[in-house]
């Protein structure tokens, strides 16, 4: 999404350029605006704990390199999510309590919890980053077969016995012991329990083959749901790691499989009758790559950028429906898969280092795009850890991609590329900053910390893109510009840090696949003088035919809130159209058509005819502000309309009329205090509440002489002067646009 307080610049800057630098390579021209901050869906601080994250406590063998994992100059990292405690070190030694078959005797799990788990969370290496972290987000999941108890297991590979009572006794109890207990001995979790998640199970999917039903799975979902929620209502539980792909009927990972979950979601009640639901959806992206029995290396996989924006698309928009939310996401395996057809570690020519490389790749680009959706992530954790968890020498041919550290037959450890990835990335933290670019297929994304300014760039093709950029700082200049990188030279992947670019940055050239981040130190800190907020409106329905007559989609309705806007565009998601890539559509919105232009078939979409998604700007007048109807138009039919969205960019500085009366006075100020804490008729921030910071931005706009008349905030209640009084410096600076994606 264009932020329009730079957009004028961007296009003088952009006819300079061409009109000064022809070449042969791509060119993508980029602008930065230190001074506009960005939100979107409210949200516009980094919280590095959300992306910098690895799967695992596997560190067994690093010895001193373990603290790289932890240095904010080394990795700055810390262990996201794990799947082998539950089972392994809660659950396996436990019996069935003979006085109430079919549940742990309780004392046993208590015992265990208090005693040499406590221990392992307080003082094991393994759980050294999660203790060391200032916030971490931690994931824990169950899994199929691992150490379950054979009696939990009721003859399946899950823990089902009972449709999933023992398993949520298990969960209380955990929950109780180590995370929201207040007793003697308990909540000893080393970190903030409100950034603590449980997702059920880990890709119960894989299971249907040898044990239960699909149905039967969602049963134990739902049971252990109610009764976690009916007895720890704050626990933050979610699932169940399957919609990623689309819509073959052959892939275990198939979106139909979480929609029948959320379609049955819709009944789920407590023991009262109240509804009971996720908190957050749990999937898993993965490209995948194989070497085929005849040696030859192939993609079987591509989870392009744009597929993934589909699917992240899919999840909240149909969510949005049944739900009245799309709710978060926790991202809990992603990355690429790598393997040989034929299950030997036989990987021929696809060597080490490449594989490694590969995986990285793949990584980077879907981070990026989970960075560009911060209020919907709650965490995204890469499936890399610190070594492979065999601990052999030397890493198996099978583990060796999935590490930060490879171990070489000499027993020496030597550093992947991927770990050079979050080097590259250690210091990255700040503010959302506004930021405009003209080409998709190079993802951008830019931060504001002090004087410091930090944009990262990812190529996402094969070929040599040129960056034209400018960095709008204000009165400030620029008296320092470093650039790090991670590239391929051809026979392995190279972070190389710190390289002096003062005379150069505004003219970068990144090579295939390269992802680099340009740090650019201002002689002084540049206050904000633009805030904008940026909020997605989801269609009513989702995976439309496109087989009407003139080969049109049905009329998506999208009620979207414009009164504040400043500039839009529409997104959506088509699916199964072969070439669609090089395919000319309109999106017509009211009536009136927006032109989406042959694409490149690398880079963005890659080739994936599966799903594919565009996003186009939108002319103000073409919206409504309310109800829009929207449908897509082809030469040809075939394939589905997935999902309808409108980003809508609004300036702050205009918002808080919330009555809607023309001007931000005194009445709107009574229709914050009626909506406070209740529903969203004063969200200022477009997060979908009404709360001590809508009226912030209230009393942000609102006139000057109004300003001086109130002496104070009046109530709703005196907690809530507490909460504005703490949180005025922070929010008062306002708020942010979004990158085309």
């Amino acid at each position: 999404m264009r932020n329009p307080s730079i957009k004028c610049l961007a296009a003088l800057f952009t006819a300079i350029l061409i009109s000064q630098h022809r070449s042969t390579f791509a060119q993508t021209n980029l602008v930065i605006d230190a001074t506009t901050q960005r939100s979107i869906g409210g949200v516009s601080t980094l919280d590095r704990a959300k992306y910098f994250n690895h799967w695992g406590t596997f560190t067994n063998g690093l010895g001193s390199l373990a603290d790289q994992l932890i240095s904010t100059s080394g990795l700055n990292t810390f262990t996201g999510r794990e799947t082998f405690e539950l089972d392994f070190f809660v659950a396996g030694n436990d019996g069935e309590d003979p006085t109430n078959p079919g549940f742990f005797r309780e004392s046993d799990l208590v015992a265990n919890l208090q005693g040499s788990y406590k221990n392992y969370v307080l003082n094991d290496p393994r759980w050294a980053s999660l203790r060391n972290h200032p916030n971490p987000i931690f994931v824990q999941s169950g899994r199929a077969n691992g150490a379950w108890p054979a009696w939990i297991k009721d003859g399946t590979t899950l823990p089902i016995k009972g449709d999933g009572a023992a398993y949520a006794q298990l969960l209380n109890v955990y929950l109780e012991e180590v995370v929201y207990g207040t007793g003697p001995g308990q909540g000893y979790l080393p970190f903030d329990g409100s950034r603590h998640y449980l997702e059920i199970m880990n890709e119960p999917q894989l299971e249907l083959y040898s044990g239960p039903t699909w149905n039967e799975v969602i049963e134990f979902h739902k049971n252990v749901t109610i009764a976690v929620k009916e007895e720890h209502p704050q626990a933050n539980i979610g699932g169940a790691s399957v919609g990623e792909a689309p819509f073959p009927s052959w892939n275990p990972h198939r979106w139909d499989l979480a929609k029948q979950m959320m379609d049955d979601m819709t009944t789920w009640q407590d023991s009262s009758g109240n509804p009971v639901e996720f908190d957050f959806w749990t999937f898993h992206p993965y490209d995948v790559h194989r070497v085929r029995t005849n040696g030859n290396i192939e993609t079987q996989v591509r989870e392009s950028v744009g597929h993934l924006e589909g699917i992240m698309d899919l999840f909240e928009n149909y969510s949005d429906i049944k739900f009245g939310d799309p709710k978060q996401f926790a991202v809990t395996e992603y990355g690429a898969t790598i393997y040989t057809e034929d299950g030997s570690q036989n990987f021929a020519g696809y060597t080490r280092t490449r594989r490694q490389w590969d995986f990285m790749r793949d990584t980077k680009k879907k981070m990026l795009s989970f960075m560009d959706r911060p209020d919907r992530i709650i965490n995204a954790t890469p499936f890399v850890a610190p070594q492979w968890f065999t601990g052999n020498t030397p890493t198996e041919e099978n583990g060796a991609h999935y590490a930060f550290w490879d171990r070489q037959s000499n027993g020496t450890w030597k550093e992947t590329i991927t770990a050079g990835l979050y080097r590259m990335l250690n210091d990255v933290e700040g503010e959302y900053v506004g930021i405009d670019s003209d080409n998709q297929n190079v993802q951008s994304v830019a931060f504001r910390n002090g004087n410091q300014l930090h944009v990262i760039l990812n190529n996402l093709t094969n070929s040599t893109e040129l960056i034209n950029l400018q960095a709008l700082v204000g009165d400030a200049s620029v008296t320092n510009a470093t650039l790090d990188r991670v590239f391929w030279n051809g026979t392995e992947g190279i972070y190389q840090n710190n390289v002096n670019v003062l005379g150069s940055w505004q003219n970068l050239s990144l090579t295939g696949e390269e992802g680099a981040k340009l740090t650019l130190t201002l002689n002084e800190s540049v206050d904000f003088t633009t805030s904008v907020v940026e909020s997605t409106f989801y269609g009513d329905d989702v995976q439309a035919p496109i087989t009407l007559a003139n080969a049109t989609s049905k009329v998506i309705k999208v009620d979207a809130d414009t009164t504040a806007a400043v500039s839009a565009s529409v997104r959506v998601g088509i699916a199964e159209r072969s070439n669609i890539w090089n395919q000319t559509y309109q999106i017509y919105i009211n009536g009136n058509p927006v032109t989406v232009s042959p694409t490149s078939s690398d880079g963005f979409n890659d080739l994936d005819t599966w799903l594919f998604s565009s996003e186009v700007d939108v002319p103000l007048e073409f919206l409504n502000d309310g109800n829009n109807e929207v449908y897509v138009d082809f030469t040809t039919s075939g394939g589905q309309l997935v999902t309808t969205a409108l980003i809508i960019v609004s300036d702050l500085s205009t918002i808080g009329d919330f009555n809607a009366d023309g001007s931000i006075d005194q009445l709107d100020l009574t229709e914050w205090e009626s909506s406070y804490g209740t529903d969203a008729g004063a969200d200022a921030d477009k997060d979908g509440s009404s709360d001590a910071a809508d009226f912030l931005i209230w009393q942000q706009n609102r006139s000057s002489s109004l300003l001086a008349a109130s002496a104070s905030i009046p109530e709703p209640s005196v907690l809530s002067l507490v909460l504005v009084i703490g949180t005025l410096t922070l929010l008062t600076q306002g708020r942010p646009a979004r990158q085309l994606r």
